[in-house]
């Protein structure tokens, strides 16, 4: 009767092959007071065939086709609880991973937290192994839940999102507007560090894996005719990403994280060159149009640093002096 409203958005697009198993993950979870919202991202398999068999337990939003941040910020239109959270179409909760979460959020006043999960037909977890998240793993005590601040939150999720969507829960408060529509997959990622730069907030995590991944890394949306087309365009969606989120948190960034990114971009750059060459693809065309870009980032900060560098030498020099 107390339970707090939490809200469950589950985006989609040409999956009804699987959304099916995604909503009775919910259906069937032991936390009862859910909003169930599925919004259809302009699917054109049967996913609205699968889908209308759940209403009016669910309800059911379709859309043209814009991407998973509009369809997450479509749902959030219609959310009516206290938690967001998000489950994305081939991924599925443990019936106990809204209790867990929810129950530690009410204890400690917490505005997120996050979850380990495994990889389907796989005895591997994630999270354990990245590698930000090792010293507050402990191995007496794997499963239990853990509060960290938002300094330490934020430390984690500058260098990238860390944990997919799936295994978070957020408190309505602090979600502003939502998703960034404008991202290609990184909407997650941007919403985090959104909440990350908020001031005196806490979190709180789990290593304990109470959901499971499908199809890890990849995204529909982006899916194109071959291995080498899709790979092209994910990493051409990443890059597109990176520009974005440097765009929107150029200021909000510290010194220190916004030098971070920006050696992020460059890194990046050149891993898609090298791929770029491996696969013999537009070869000349992306190295070419790779390495001018490359050096629009790469030699501003270069400058920079080198400038930093000897203003510090001569100040030293004339303060021994």
């Amino acid at each position: 009767m107390n339970q707090p409203l939490v809200s469950v958005i589950i985006p989609t697009y040409n999956r009804g092959y699987c959304v099916f198993k995604s909503i009775d993950s919910v259906l069937n979870q032991t936390y009862t007071n859910t909003q169930i919202i599925l919004i259809d991202d302009g699917s054109t398999d049967d996913t609205s065939q699968k889908v209308k068999l759940y209403i009016p337990r669910i309800e059911y939003y379709y859309q043209v086709n814009q991407g998973q941040g509009a369809a997450r910020n479509l749902g959030l239109m219609y959310a009516q609880g206290e938690f967001i959270a998000t489950l994305d179409s081939d991924d599925y909760w443990h019936p106990e991973f809204l209790e867990s979460h929810i129950n530690h959020m009410v204890e400690n006043d917490l505005v997120l937290s996050f979850s380990n999960y495994s990889v389907y037909n796989s005895e591997f977890g994630r999270m354990s192994q990245i590698d930000r998240m090792q010293p507050f793993f402990d191995a007496d005590n794997p499963d239990k839940w853990c509060v960290i601040d938002g300094r330490e939150f934020r430390k984690l999720v500058v260098p990238g999102v860390i944990i997919p969507s799936s295994g978070v829960v957020k408190h309505r408060r602090v979600m502003g507007i939502g998703w960034d529509p404008a991202a290609k997959i990184a909407d997650d990622w941007i919403l985090q560090l959104d909440i990350a730069i908020q001031d005196n907030l806490k979190m709180g995590y789990t290593f304990l894996k109470n959901w499971e991944k499908g199809h890890f890394g990849d995204n529909i949306s982006i899916m194109g005719s071959s291995s080498i087309e899709t790979t092209w365009k994910l990493y051409d969606s990443i890059h597109q990403d990176l520009i974005r989120v440097r765009f929107l948190f150029e200021k909000r960034f510290t010194r220190s994280e916004r030098n971070y990114l920006i050696k992020k971009i460059i890194n990046y750059k050149i891993e898609w060159i090298v791929y770029a060459v491996k696969v013999r693809k537009w070869v000349f065309k992306s190295a070419l149009e790779g390495i001018w870009k490359l050096s629009i980032w790469a030699i501003p900060y270069f400058i920079y640093s080198g400038l930093i560098r000897i203003i510090r030498l001569t100040l030293f020099r004339l303060l021994k002096k």
